[in-house]
């Protein structure tokens, strides 16, 4: 019985120091020799504003708390301090051990340096520093450990940017010090080291490593998907600022490469350089996976980049002979080269200067490009051809300035050879959900027959090229110098018009000369969605030969020739245009009057209703009433002078 009771006395007294101990055990005469170690450790002047105490559990420590350097480049939480109590109990401060709470910093308020510990152990956790290019490291847990033979030993798991990084190396004695390590990466990813740290601290050696999601790892860097299987091998020097690989071989998904990569941080003017040679790549993957332009993406201030991609899957077809040759200088990214042979033959060259900050990017540079069978390349992006005809769209030239912000590509100079024809001016496109371009455009020869299939000017056909109409926007204006429609020669015409949200608004459409006559169109088309056309326009045509003008529009003209002019007022929709006004003049005698034409009839029939004087009117009458090899079954209801009125059928239907 007194045994057991011993026994508690013991327990109580014990407890009693735990408690206690701390409290009678005044510990603040050793917080200058306490800062002053932390200053040699930390390599700048460090202060302790908080109190300094002793806790027993789990094992003894002395804490200070709120140190901060004296510079602000650090502060911690709490730090705990394992000392040598030998010394301790001597009046002597020496630190064992040292574990920071809770610091946040700039990175290089730690000096960097290849000696040894003058303690046992550091560690660390939830703390935080910033490094030199903005990038936030967050420590979960750290420890640095030097074993009696001085070898160190690190185990850390940080976030760098959102990346969650394992960290596991030892760095042995020897100079230079072999040092081997692994960084375990997003996406099952891991990087082996195995090397030596020089005096210069600076690690050579070779690097190795695999992953399943490149594109986790390097977002917000490159631009590449994630999901993206990769390999890397090859020999490397890596400091605290640079980064450089050599003798690289990298694996992206089915595609090999190799090259040489650098990059100097941590400065004012970081600097990238890269080279590299890819045998393929696949860039209908890549496109349909790649994240939208990271924010905050700031281009290096210097530096080349030379990739070349032997061959390249791009749309179902094969992109070839890909260079990219470009440097970095002035904030801005030069291409002195972007060149490939596209299917068709087609070679496309592009220079120029990127600039601008983050998503307000510019580019202003030079497009040339060309293609010996430009149908192949039209049908490889998707375009139906087969309505133009076979010995059309063989050869393309191309070249014009090029400027892209905000969107929208202007194109300057531009200078364009397709076939037989020369186009020269400006023209701009809008990247937008719905598309929008603008031209004014001179073509000094133009075969429209050749390029532009009949249209359904009643718009009652779905497939109808009008229908095109409704899927973008535009501001137009075509100036021609010769050209042939509908097998009729043609000089000087002109086109000059605005399309927005399906409606066609003709500012101009006038023909000097169409075979010896004139024709001028203006007012505006409604597109709806299934192509139909709905007009309200005005239209004066003339000219010098009536037969000859009849004959063009499908009509054996048997009737009077000569000087003719007519204009219309004309309003219609998919089954009737409706003629509210109408002036013909034939040889200096004229008739008003208004018309319809029904496009639903089986054949299309046309009614017309004029008036004028006796001898205009009986100069129609003879006119219409000669057999016609007209498609169109007609009716003209004619009133003229005194005499009673008449109405003459013709066409398909005999009067």
């Amino acid at each position: 019985m007194r045994l057991v009771f011993a026994v508690l006395v013991l327990l109580a007294v014990a407890a009693a120091g735990l408690v206690l101990g701390p409290r009678l055990l005044d510990l603040s005469a050793y917080r200058t020799t306490l800062a002053g170690q932390l200053t040699v450790l930390a390599g700048r002047p460090m202060e302790i504003a908080g109190p300094v105490g002793l806790v027993l559990l789990p094992r003894p420590a002395v804490y200070l708390a709120d140190v901060r350097a004296s510079d602000g480049s650090f502060t911690a939480e709490r730090i705990e301090i394992d000392p040598r109590w030998s010394a301790l109990l001597t009046g002597q401060a020496e630190i064992r051990r040292l574990r920071l709470l809770g610091a946040v910093g700039r990175w290089n308020a730690f000096p960097a340096s290849a000696g040894r510990l003058p303690l046992e152990e550091v560690s660390m956790a939830g703390s935080r520093f910033s490094l030199g290019d903005g990038a936030v490291v967050e420590v979960r847990a750290a420890r640095l450990r030097q074993a009696s033979s001085g070898a160190l030993t690190l185990d850390a798991q940080v976030r760098l940017d959102g990346r969650d990084i394992g960290v596991d190396a030892v760095l042995d004695v020897g100079q230079p010090a072999p040092l081997n390590g692994r960084l375990t990466l997003p996406g099952n990813g891991e990087l082996i080291f195995t090397g030596a740290l020089g005096a210069d601290r600076v690690f050579r050696g070779r690097v190795d490593g695999k992953g399943n999601d490149l594109g986790g790892i390097v977002a917000g860097i490159v631009l590449l998907p994630s999901g993206l299987a990769w390999q890397v091998g090859g020999t490397a020097e890596l400091s605290a600022g640079r980064v450089a690989l050599n003798d690289l071989r990298l694996v992206l998904a089915d595609g090999t490469a190799s090259g040489a990569l650098a990059y100097e941080g941590g400065g004012a003017r970081p600097r990238f350089d890269l080279a590299l040679q890819l045998n393929r790549i696949d860039v209908d993957r890549l496109v349909a996976a790649l994240p939208s332009w990271p924010t905050g993406f700031g281009l290096p201030a210097a530096g080349n980049v030379d990739i070349g991609v032997a061959a390249a899957t791009w749309r179902g077809g094969i992109v070839q002979q890909i260079r990219l040759e470009a440097g970095f200088a002035g904030g801005g990214f030069d291409i002195n080269r972007l060149s490939m042979l596209l299917p068709g033959a087609a070679d496309l060259n592009l220079s120029g200067r990127l600039t601008g900050p983050d998503n307000a990017r510019r580019f202003a540079g030079r497009l040339d490009a060309a293609a010996d069978n430009l149908r192949a390349m039209l049908e490889w992006l998707g375009a139906d051809v087969s309505s133009v005809a076979s010995d059309r769209l063989r050869r393309l030239q191309f070249t014009a300035g090029v400027e892209l912000e905000g969107g929208v590509i202007d194109f300057t100079d531009l200078e364009l050879r397709l076939d037989s024809s020369r186009l020269t001016g400006v023209a701009a496109v809008a990247l937008r959900a719905r598309p929008s371009f603008s031209f004014d455009l001179d073509i000094d020869l133009l075969n429209v027959d050749g390029y532009w299939p009949r249209l359904d000017w009643a718009g009652t056909d779905v497939k109808s090229p009008l229908a095109l109409l409704n899927r973008f926007d535009s501001n137009m204006k075509l100036t021609v110098a010769r050209f042939t429609l509908d097998r009729m020669a043609g000089e000087g015409a002109v086109f000059d018009a605005q399309l927005f949200a399906g409606t066609l608004k003709i500012g101009g459409f006038r023909i000097a000369d169409l075979e010896g006559s004139r024709v001028a169109l203006a007012g505006e088309v409604r597109i709806a969605a299934s192509g139909a056309a709905i007009y309200k326009l005005k239209l004066d045509a003339g000219g010098r030969d009536l037969a000859n003008a009849a004959r063009h529009l499908g009509v054996n003209w048997s009737g009077e020739a000569g000087k003719f002019a007519f204009t219309a007022e004309i309003d219609g929709d998919p089954q009737q245009v409706s003629l509210p006004a109408v002036t013909l003049d034939i040889g200096g005698e004229s008739v008003d009057g208004s018309g319809a034409i029904r496009l639903d009839a089986t054949p299309p029939t046309i009614k017309l209703d004029l008036s004028g004087r006796g001898a205009a009117i009986r100069r129609i009458d003879k006119i219409l009433s000669l057999p016609q090899d007209f498609k169109w079954a007609g009716e003209a209801h004619l009133v003229g002078g005194e005499a009673s009125p008449r109405t003459v059928r013709f066409g398909a239907v005999r009067p």
